[in-house]
């Protein structure tokens, strides 16, 4: 299997936007979520993992648990804040 998600986080104040606040790849979206609880736990409590599939799919990290609170086609997340 390919390495099929991307995490993106961010230290408050120092985002540096786009690819630049991307912290990793990884083969599954547990691997994504255990990096962030373990190496961004001190960070915003804004944690992405964008899914690539035959879907982008964004799922939103809880900052505490890890726990995927909302997952959401990109082409839909995209479409609501435009």
């Amino acid at each position: 299997m390919g390495m099929n998600f991307l995490l993106f986080a961010s230290q408050p104040y120092e985002s540096r936007g786009g690819m630049g606040d991307c912290q990793g790849q990884f083969a599954t979206l547990q691997e994504a979520t255990d990096f962030a609880i373990r190496e961004c736990c001190k960070w915003d409590d804004d944690r992405h993992v964008l899914e690539i599939g035959d879907t982008l799919t964004v799922h939103v990290l809880n900052p505490d648990t890890g726990v995927v609170e909302k997952s959401t086609p990109l082409e839909t997340l995209i479409g609501e804040k435009l």
